[in-house]
């Protein structure tokens, strides 16, 4: 069979809306992808400077099989809500709730929450900074 042009207008215009839809959520992904996540020992962000979350604003983490996530990712649940934000494939946040994934590999993924664990546990408020050889007033 073979395809034929769509016979009336409102046809034309659903198909004209559908594909503009289209190829704005691929820009957004595009543009998205481009971004990074960068964990400190004070907050969650992305490169372009957009904060996701304080560690000290950290509840509890989520991985599990059955939590509301994204693919390949982990949830972050949250002490105080924070604005709405999405950047696809990478992170969004909604409330209380932040989540990491999408695009992100699976290990980095599983290493970043490994961390956010620890730090949220307290478990790493012992250690030192890492010595920097060319800061002078360390010596």
């Amino acid at each position: 069979l073979m395809a034929e042009p769509p016979a009336g207008k409102v046809d034309f215009l659903g198909l004209l809306v559908f594909a503009v839809l289209a190829l704005w959520s691929a820009l957004r992904l595009y543009r998205a992808t481009e971004d990074s996540i960068l964990l400190t020992r004070e907050r969650l962000a992305t490169t372009s400077g957009v904060d996701i979350c304080a560690i000290k604003d950290i509840e509890s983490t989520d991985k599990g099989f059955f939590a509301f996530k994204p693919a390949n990712g982990f949830l972050i649940r949250l002490k105080t809500p924070g604005p709405r934000h999405w950047a696809p494939g990478v992170w969004w946040r909604m409330g209380k709730r932040v989540g990491i994934g999408g695009i992100t590999s699976p290990r980095q993924a599983k290493e970043m929450i490994a961390m956010i664990d620890l730090m949220v546990s307290g478990a790493m408020d012992d250690l030192h900074p890492l010595h920097d050889p060319e800061d002078q007033s360390q010596q």
